[in-house]
């Protein structure tokens, strides 16, 4: 959980709880897979083409969404959705 220390403990709680399980895969291909909160998306993913530090997903049911890019290393990438910020770990 991105900057975890800023959160109170019961608000530490519930997101544990919403996004304990969360997972992202984005492939070579553009294909991207998420599991949220006992749900699972997939689509096509892409660099926004006005701001480089956005990724835009397109889901199969044609659903747009963007995520900033916030830091990207070899084994991380954080991300945010606007509202919340994930720290994704490359198993």
């Amino acid at each position: 959980i991105y900057e975890k220390e800023k959160l109170d403990a019961k608000s530490l709680d519930m997101t544990k709880q919403f996004f304990g399980d969360m997972k992202m895969e984005f492939g070579k291909d553009k294909s991207y897979s998420t599991f949220i909160m006992g749900k699972t998306e997939k689509g096509k993913w892409e660099v926004n083409s006005k701001k480089k530090e956005f990724i835009d997903l397109t889901s199969e049911n044609e659903r747009v969404s963007s995520l900033e890019i916030i830091s990207l290393t070899k084994d991380q990438l954080v991300i945010s959705t606007g509202k919340a910020k994930f720290v994704m770990v490359r198993e």
